[in-house]
């Protein structure tokens, strides 16, 4: 029967898979249409057959993303070859790969396969738009779409509003009259405790607040800035001033404007005026925001999509005074256009990164990451192969093994694709997914997230060509685990809460004088078995009328793993007598505690002024 050969790797969901096949069929891989035999083993599954073409044994390793060893290999004469030909994923594999057929690519891809096959739901006129996220407050992700036009009034210029149902499926949608379509996104926006949806509109934003019955109210205008041919072109929420209520950024396509238009949620529920800044972009833009210096607030990041005069994205990071700073801006360098930009940890080291997807036709397509360094600006990018035409990028982790994988889509291509993140802080080689045909997708037409309460994230696409997809992720979900926060003060525990200040713990800070102040320190302990995530924006705030002595000067680094500790400093600076009450509040996802409160109080007492002679009023009625 001839010598078996043994292949090994670990697959993307951290399994051990062995192939063995038979020393006897390997002159059969000089021909493509041969097949052989070969029998899967995988940890945890019973034993599997599959048939493969031999020609693309190889490739099965280039494909999936597979770091692997083996006694022997095959190159693609059907010639042993050492592992270093496989680890090296050399030149030869990519020419190789370039004249495969488009069958035997997708079937050596989907070795690592976690989706079921694509659904699609057909909404009608031309899907743009999509995201996920609670729109009737019922604990479970909906899907919202929104439509530009394509000569169906009935579908045209709409939102529609795909609720979660018992089952873990969507219902029928709901439909309203939207904007233009060219972006949504999901924030509580009126500080109800309800989400609500904003959309882009002609030369404004459209924000439908949540009802208390779950439905959406009809749409409120916020006027843009600006006015322009192309009108306002995306939109992103978070909080931008660091006041604890979300906000709402847009901006237009960048050969009509350079304006960033910030509309600050205010105490009464309402959008204020947009406040505006400037970053260069030049067209086919993208949005995003996240925390890219790591100082717990949320920054903007504003992309390029055209024009070689421009730099591929750039930042305005958020400061404490609630104000953004002037943009800085990053490059991949060269003349290369970006299509894609997200925001997320894409390394393990607990700092946000970013990524972009650039290129065309490989062997030109790429992904690029810029890592967050410690001095909390960006790294060179790291170039990582991509197929053809990358898109539309996020950032999750798919695979449930607490580490963040980066999702994209391939226009023109029928994939979607996953950069699973190695247990070594890299990312895999791109593994693929199929999904229907479109021939490109808008950079907010991704977004992902669990659509059926199974705890695993599934992936929602806003296609033209066949209305929303739904790639529903089969893993189970990752091993129940729960954080736990423990606060401390002076190395006692502070209850969550507690209304007493004490001096014990830390939270009375006695009595001080005015212009001296006085600080303490803090530590958060996480006393569970999972990560612990603070939630809010910044990470600590004060709350409560007597809270404008007060101030967080120091703030805790997260998230915390699993017996973890991070300290926090608030400061104490009376400007006049009196006493002074405050709440301390951090959001987090602990779900017993969230958020954990307390309250610091302190006393400010006064002294002679040695220039001025001035006493307090006590002693001058004694005197």
């Amino acid at each position: 029967m001839g010598k078996f050969f043994l292949l090994t790797w670990e697959d993307a969901r951290r399994k051990v898979v062995t192939i063995a096949f038979n020393e006897v069929k390997i002159p059969a891989c000089q021909q493509q249409k041969k097949e052989i035999k070969m029998t899967c083993s995988c940890s945890r599954q019973v034993l599997a057959t599959k048939r493969i073409s031999c020609f693309s044994l190889v490739l099965l390793f280039q494909l999936a993303g597979i770091s692997a060893h083996a006694d022997t290999a095959l190159d693609f004469s059907g010639n042993p070859l050492g592992m270093k030909g496989i680890d090296q994923q050399d030149s030869l594999a990519y020419r190789r790969l370039d004249a495969l057929p488009e069958e035997k690519l997708a079937a050596s891809a989907n070795a690592t396969d976690i989706f079921a096959t694509y659904q699609k739901i057909t909404v009608g006129s031309w899907p743009e738009a999509v995201a996920i996220g609670d729109v009737n407050h019922d604990g479970k992700n909906d899907v919202v779409l929104t439509t530009s036009s394509y000569s169906d009034p009935v579908n045209d210029y709409k939102l529609f509003v795909f609720l979660q149902n018992s089952s873990g499926g969507l219902s029928s949608p709901t439909k309203y009259p939207a904007g233009n379509g060219d972006s949504v996104d999901i924030a509580d926006l009126n500080n109800d405790g309800r989400n609500d949806v904003v959309v882009t509109d002609n030369n404004a934003i459209g924000v439908f607040l949540q009802n208390a019955d779950g439905t959406l109210a009809s749409k409120v205008l916020y006027s843009s800035a600006h006015s322009s041919f192309s009108n306002t072109y995306k939109v992103k929420t978070g909080d931008f001033n660091s006041d604890g209520l979300m906000d709402v950024v847009s901006i237009d396509w960048g050969t009509q404007s350079h304006n960033v238009d910030v509309y600050l949620q205010n105490n009464s529920g309402t959008l204020n005026v947009p406040a505006t800044y400037v970053v260069e972009h030049g067209g086919y833009d993208d949005l995003e925001i996240g925390d890219v210096n790591h100082d717990g607030l949320t920054d903007i990041i504003v992309m390029s999509g055209q024009s070689y005069a421009h730099n591929n994205f750039g930042i305005l990071l958020q400061n404490f005074s609630g104000l953004f700073n002037s943009p800085v801006y990053y490059d991949l360098g060269g003349d290369q256009l970006t299509q894609g930009i997200a925001v997320g940890d894409i390394n393990n080291d607990a700092r946000q990164d970013v990524i972009v997807t650039y290129g065309g036709n490989k062997p030109s397509s790429f992904i690029a990451a810029f890592q967050q360094n410690n001095s909390a600006t960006l790294n060179n990018a790291i170039s990582y192969a991509s197929y053809d035409i990358p898109e539309s990028v996020a950032i999750t982790d798919i695979n449930n093994d607490q580490r963040n994988d980066v999702i994209l889509l391939h226009g023109g291509w029928n994939k979607a694709g996953v950069y699973y993140q190695r247990t070594d802080s890299t990312l895999d080689a791109e593994v693929l997914y199929s999904i229907p045909y479109a021939s490109h997708y808008n950079p907010h037409g991704l977004a992902v997230g669990d659509l059926n309460g199974d705890g695993s994230s599934d992936i929602a696409i806003a296609d033209y060509n066949n209305g929303l997809v739904l790639l529903y992720n089969t893993l189970p979900a990752a091993p129940s685990s729960n954080p736990e926060i423990d606060i401390t003060g002076n190395s006692l525990t502070i209850a969550d809460g507690d209304t007493t200040p004490s001096s014990a713990d830390h939270t009375s800070f006695g009595s001080a004088t005015t212009g001296a102040p006085v600080s303490r320190v803090y530590t958060i302990a996480n006393t569970g078995d999972a990560v612990l995530n603070l939630t809010g924006t910044p990470f600590v705030k004060l709350s409560g009328a007597g809270c404008a002595e007060f101030s967080v000067t120091q703030q805790p680094t997260v998230p915390l793993a699993a017996g973890g500790t991070t300290a926090f400093t608030v400061q104490y600076n009376p400007a006049d007598t009196g006493s002074d009450t405050c709440s301390v509040v951090i959001d987090n996802d602990d779900s017993d505690e969230n958020p954990y409160n307390f309250n610091i109080q302190g006393t400010a007492n006064s002294i002679i002024d040695k220039g001025t002679g001035w006493l307090p009023a006590i002693y001058r009625l004694l005197l």
